[in-house]
């Protein structure tokens, strides 16, 4: 399974294709990386759009981790914008700082979500 992921990224203020669409219904919570490392992805069908905000005023790269546990980088964030991501119930993203440091990770739930970032 893969996510599938515009390649528009947008100051925090704009509006990205579909990202005004979606309608979060839960507030994901980055797990911080030396609370538990991040875990493969589950095998799922269901789709789900997640809304990733990079709040910092640094850079952050969105890495999806597959059942496997191998890592597939995503998306380069700027500081302060956000970025629409069509991914799937059960995926794990993995949030890098600009040194490349595992900041935590995020595990998707079963409805439309926004993923902050501090």
């Amino acid at each position: 399974m893969r996510a599938l992921a515009p390649n528009d990224e947008v100051p925090v203020r704009e509006a990205q294709v579909g990202i005004d669409d979606v309608k979060a219904e839960a507030i994901l919570e980055l797990i911080p990386e030396s609370q538990a490392p991040c875990p493969p992805s589950r095998i799922s069908s269901q789709s789900v759009p997640v809304v990733f905000q990079n709040k910092r005023d640094s850079k952050v790269t969105l890495v999806w981790v597959d059942a496997a546990g191998r890592h597939h980088e995503r998306k380069s964030m700027a500081g302060a914008t956000r970025h629409l991501v069509q991914t799937y119930s059960g995926h794990a993203w993995l949030v890098l700082d600009e040194n490349g440091k595992a900041l935590g990770h995020f595990i998707i739930g079963d409805e439309a979500a926004e993923a902050p970032i501090q």
